[in-house]
């Protein structure tokens, strides 16, 4: 198959090379992916843990609301549970950003991965057709 194109006058192309370079091209996505899955992995554990430390804050929250001792003090129990509610809120809204934020990051890193690859290839096309050409001209 290499000399497939010895008698036509095109330049000879390193079968081998292009293979090597497709098979790079197949462990970056493979990487890209393994990246992708792990993150994936770690946003579900963090949504977990952050679900339950908010039911564990509205659970908390329910508790003191039904607490008869607070029954004659409203405008206290009032405070109380504004500053809780908004304690929750103020967690929920951060954990969302962190698992934005984490998204955001993986993204960033599977598109470098992507275009470092891309870069690579277009070298090594250059190198490859710059090498065939040689060899055709001599």
């Amino acid at each position: 198959m290499d000399n497939a194109f010895k008698n036509t006058g095109l330049p000879e192309l390193d079968i081998n090379a292009i293979m090597s370079s497709y098979k790079k091209n197949l462990d970056t996505i493979h990487t890209a992916n393994q990246v992708a899955a792990d993150v994936v992995n770690s946003l579900s554990g963090l949504q977990n843990k952050f679900m339950q430390q908010t039911l564990e804050d509205v659970s908390i929250i329910m508790k003191k609301m039904m607490d008869t001792s607070n029954a004659f003090k409203p405008t206290e129990a009032i405070k109380e549970y504004t500053k809780m509610n908004q304690e929750t809120w103020t967690k929920t809204m951060n954990h969302g950003k962190d698992l934005a934020d984490m998204m955001a990051k993986t993204g960033s890193k599977v598109s470098d991965l992507l275009k470092e690859r891309a870069r690579e290839q277009m070298e090594d096309i250059s190198a490859e057709f710059t090498n065939a050409y040689k060899k055709t001209k001599h």
